[in-house]
């Protein structure tokens, strides 16, 4: 499907390495955050959560960074056609080489599901897909460089993972605030897990759940009064 028409905003996804899905879905639905002026969508891809964020967050500048020039293509499109171009800005750079003067209030990420040294001979989906450990340890030292003490850091990762990237994490400063296990449905457990980190200690992470569809296929309504605010005709 190379268009994606959402509530707000439609998304053109034609020359981006990953399509909208689900993930981004749940993600850009269940962050919560204190009126954030500014933030760092790492990974933007077509744009989808950034779009998200702005429609959320009315007063947010929005900054999605892309390392892939043809998802760059379809970002900035959907960018400018949307309503709130003027808040959003699309750069594209290598996160790990990305340095700004800016200090985010929130940053959020859909970030590669795999910790894989093998790699496939496909470029695109390694950078998409596939991390190393030592990559995720640069990737959330350098989202602390990018935050302040009070910022907010919000992904969305597979369930198998989410200890590993709990461990990684504190041990680059950031420590999880809560967690919100996501089920596909009842016969199919723990598929994703979004985490929020902060900079700050907390006492107890809080933990969630919610699953996606019932034993029928149909979406929950648990999900759909999530995601009410963004699903279009597609759901």
């Amino acid at each position: 499907m190379s268009v994606f028409k959402f509530k707000c905003f439609s998304i053109h996804q034609e020359n981006s390495a990953l399509k909208v899905g689900t993930d981004s879905m749940l993600l850009g639905s269940l962050i919560n955050a204190d009126s954030p002026s500014h933030i760092l969508d790492i990974g933007t891809g077509c744009g989808v959560l950034s779009l998200m964020m702005a429609q959320r967050f009315s007063s947010a500048k929005v900054y999605g960074l892309e390392i892939d020039a043809d998802s760059c293509k379809d970002a900035q499109l959907n960018f400018e056609n949307s309503a709130w171009s003027d808040r959003l800005e699309l750069i594209h750079h290598d996160f790990f080489n990305f340095s700004s003067a800016v200090k985010f209030d929130l940053i959020i990420s859909n970030p590669p599901y795999h910790f894989e040294e093998v790699r496939s001979e496909n470029s695109r989906m390694n950078t998409a897909k596939r991390w190393s450990k030592f990559e995720f340890q640069q990737f959330y030292s350098t989202c602390a460089e990018l935050s302040h003490p009070q910022s907010d850091l919000y992904l969305i990762v597979p369930y198998l993972w989410h200890e590993e990237h709990l461990s990684i994490a504190n041990s680059v400063a950031w420590q999880a605030h809560q967690k919100i296990i996501i089920h596909g449905n009842s016969d199919k457990q723990n598929s994703r897990v979004v985490i929020n980190f902060k900079r700050h200690g907390t006492d107890d992470c809080m933990v969630s759940e919610i699953t996606i569809r019932n034993i029928d296929g149909a979406y929950s309504e648990e999900y759909k009064t999530l995601t009410k605010n963004f699903h279009g005709v597609n759901i």
